[in-house]
């Protein structure tokens, strides 16, 4: 589980894409849901120490983009990464692909 979880915290982004629903808060866990069955699928943090800062969904590969930071490098660089809804309905956020690799974003 995420560590970020114990406290309660003010969604600050929501973003809709498909049947699937975004929800961001203000400490950096997104949560997804489904719009179908109003229950939640799985958390777009791939690891502990990452704080989503932003999302954005790419209607035109159906994946959602989204801009992290990570405690290891003391929040300083932004990681973005590409993730197919497809794997996301699988409850499998970790299989997306990173962007924008081999540039320095801070």
């Amino acid at each position: 589980k995420l560590s970020f979880l114990r406290k309660r915290s003010k969604i600050v982004e929501i973003v809709g894409a498909k049947d699937l629903l975004f929800g961001l808060t203000l400490s950096g866990v997104c949560a997804v849901f489904d719009r179908a069955t109003r229950r939640r699928l799985c958390f777009v943090n791939t690891s502990p120490d990452e704080v989503v800062r932003s999302l954005f969904y790419n209607e035109a590969n159906e994946s959602l983009i989204s801009v992290s930071v990570f405690r290891a490098d003391n929040f300083s660089s932004l990681k973005c990464r590409t993730t197919p809804l497809d794997c996301i309905r699988a409850r499998e956020p970790a299989r997306g692909v990173s962007l924008f690799e081999n540039e320095c974003l801070k």
